[in-house]
């Protein structure tokens, strides 16, 4: 514990991420207790994420380390989300506004930023985004409108283009699967177009909207995030509901009959949008996966 507070000294921020913690002792938990106060002594915020075992939360909880005895020291579901939560605070005190709240980001662009460094030749690599994002379609959505259901079946990826789309666990599936099983039906944590997800579209799709009572467990994805596209590869259902988080959001999404035409016209883009998700799902396993596994004693 005194290395870690020694490394600690002086940040702004902690965010102890315990994915991989399978169990503690009551020793070990006041550790934990003693080092977030001498933290917090310093003006050093605590964040905590990924606390999935039920022993290490009740030790936690009788310690006063979380709960309602520390409101200032928020549990997030993922990693991701108390980094993005420091992010926010920053940017909020430096009086500036996300890039995910202010004008809409071209999709070839967030394309690229996937498979920044993973590309030899980045005119191609461009000019194969750019064909890449025709095939895409433009949602534009209201606030708490819904993309898609738990439901639905995965037939389409989808791209945060502006706005913030929350997703939230599904209830039924939580029962069917697990909590953490919920999780990993998306891509990234977890939120019913039309169950026609492959019809031809008119362009006036109605997407209906959502009371915010019901959402679970939120999770939010902003400017180039991608859903579905874990759920979309297993060619199962969505496992999770979306919806619209602010106003004038807009997302781009790629029907499966896209992605096979886009495969046998264009296999150049294709093999670059390949990559884009590799990257995308690779980082789903870093956060999710792995620290199953750790804590599964899976290989």
């Amino acid at each position: 514990m005194q290395s870690i507070e020694e490394a600690a000294r002086g940040a702004r921020f902690v965010c102890f991420d315990l994915g991989r913690l399978s169990g503690m002792d009551c020793t070990f938990a006041d550790q934990i207790r003693l080092l977030v106060l001498s933290l917090e002594r310093e003006g050093t915020r605590i964040f905590l994420s990924s606390l999935r075992s039920k022993t290490v939360w009740r030790l936690l909880l009788a310690h006063g380390v979380v709960g309602e005895s520390a409101p200032q020291r928020p549990v997030f579901v993922t990693l991701d989300q108390a980094l993005q939560q420091c992010e926010e605070i920053i940017l909020s005190e430096a009086g500036k506004l996300r890039k995910e709240q202010k004008d809409e980001w071209p999709l070839e662009v967030l394309l690229l930023d996937y498979v920044e460094g993973f590309v030899s030749d980045k005119a191609q690599a461009s000019q194969a985004a750019k064909a890449a994002a025709a095939r895409f379609e433009r949602i534009e959505l209201k606030r708490n409108q819904i993309l898609f259901r738990g439901d639905d079946p995965a037939n389409a990826i989808f791209v945060v283009a502006k706005g913030i789309v929350g997703a939230s666990s599904s209830l039924d599936f939580a029962k069917q699967l697990g909590h953490f099983g919920a999780l990993l039906a998306s891509p990234q944590p977890l939120h019913r177009p039309s169950t026609e997800l492959d019809a031809p579209s008119d362009g006036h799709e109605d997407f209906p909207f959502m009371e915010e009572s019901t959402m679970q467990e939120h999770d939010q994805h902003g400017v180039g995030a991608i859903l579905n596209d874990t759920a979309f590869f297993a060619r199962r259902k969505c496992g999770a509901e979306a919806a619209a988080q602010s106003d004038d959001c807009v997302v781009f999404r790629l029907r499966r009959a896209a992605m096979d035409e886009l495969e046998r016209q264009d296999p150049v883009a294709a093999v670059l949008l390949q990559k884009v998700l590799l990257r995308d799902l690779s980082q789903l396993m870093a956060q999710f996966l792995c620290p199953l596994q750790a804590v599964s004693g899976l290989s």
